[in-house]
């Protein structure tokens, strides 16, 4: 009954099934949405106990959507490429920008990310208008470009400080706990560490 709203990062289940199996058990509960059954943190302890068919898990449930005591923030995947390397890994459009402009564009559904670098500026990327189930794909296909690179993910309050290194960073719009719900319930989850949750 529990709905994973995010997709996994492979090589974590494999690691947090090979570290939950030598431990024996489940270390940290899943927080779970307690009205909708949306797990908020533990889509990958999710995962794993799916893969090993464990009909049940225990689980931390929360009042979610009213409750201001739970804030919702985003990571920002980076990676070490330049925008020009970034550029041909495929056909990807982009449109230079100025930084507020392209973070406005991106809250705004106007594009899936921005790409901000040290050296080149900032580009969004695909530029458009999307809908939320059009972004998640979008976002979803600019990720997987990125699958032989290593990609680190670090907190959106964390930017101004990697500023000052030579990660690109890919900044995203960060997501409402409705569509967090509505994304878990229609079985079309967020891509990788779309969320943060602070509780």
């Amino acid at each position: 009954s529990l709905l994973g709203h995010e997709q996994v990062i492979p090589y974590n289940v494999k690691r947090l099934k090979e570290s939950m199996l030598n431990i024996g058990h489940l270390v940290d509960p899943l927080v779970v949405d307690k009205k909708s059954g949306t797990v908020l943190d533990g889509n990958h302890r999710l995962k794993v106990l799916q893969i090993i068919e464990c009909p049940y898990a225990v689980v931390q449930a929360v009042d979610y959507v009213g409750n201001d005591e739970i804030t919702v923030g985003t990571w920002y995947p980076s990676v070490s490429l330049t925008a020009e390397q970034f550029f041909r890994l495929d056909s990807i459009k982009h449109e230079k920008v100025e930084f507020e402009a392209g973070k406005a564009a991106v809250d705004n559904l106007k594009a899936p990310f921005m790409l901000k670098t040290k050296k080149d500026g900032c580009f969004l990327l695909n530029p458009g208008n999307y809908k939320l189930k059009e972004m998640i794909e979008e976002q979803t296909y600019v990720l997987s470009l990125l699958e032989k690179n290593a990609v680190d993910y670090i907190p959106e309050e964390e930017i101004e400080r990697m500023s000052g290194f030579d990660q690109s960073i890919l900044i995203r719009r960060s997501y409402s706990k409705e569509e967090i719900v509505a994304t878990a319930q229609s079985y079309h989850p967020l891509p990788p560490k779309s969320t943060r949750h602070l509780i």
